[in-house]
């Protein structure tokens, strides 16, 4: 999973760790997003959101929650 977020290329991402597993199906993710010049807008941490999930949606067919 943390391969295929990295896959996604999100200019921004800083960290991923896995915050909690509950089985095979079921995992949670946290995210940090951080620019080193400036403060992030919403628009563009929502952008790179959507091609995460895009990526992990594609090759693991997950549903976000």
């Amino acid at each position: 999973v943390l391969e295929e977020i990295n896959r996604a290329k999100a200019e921004h991402l800083w960290d991923v760790d896995v915050a909690d597993y509950y089985d095979s199906r079921r995992v949670t993710l946290r995210l940090v997003f951080q620019a080193r010049d400036k403060t992030l807008r919403d628009e563009e941490v929502e952008k790179e959101m959507a091609a995460i999930i895009s990526q992990l949606q594609r090759k693991f067919n997950f549903t976000i929650r």
